[in-house]
């Protein structure tokens, strides 16, 4: 799991770093980049970052310190690539 998820970090740690939210679709994958990466990766900085970036969905749409806003509306994403875990 450790190699796992410092191999996450690398991916995900730069984002963090920026200040874009990880937004966790599903509940369990949110946990572990929320709780379980810093337990498991207690001496990397970027577990932090990265736990302290991680949003759900709801999250991200409804709180206005994190997300978009009261005026918000949904992009047109034709022609956009997603990467998301299924």
């Amino acid at each position: 799991a450790r190699a796992r998820l410092t191999d996450l970090l690398a991916v995900l740690g730069p984002y963090a770093a920026n200040g874009i939210p990880v937004v966790g679709v599903e509940p369990s994958c949110t946990a572990v980049l929320r709780s379980d990466l810093v337990d498991l990766l207690p001496d990397d900085p970027r577990a932090a970052m990265v736990a302290g970036a991680t949003h759900t969905l709801a999250e991200l749409l409804t709180d206005p310190q994190i997300g978009p806003g009261p005026r918000w509306q949904p992009p047109s994403l034709d022609g956009v690539e997603v990467v998301a875990q299924p």
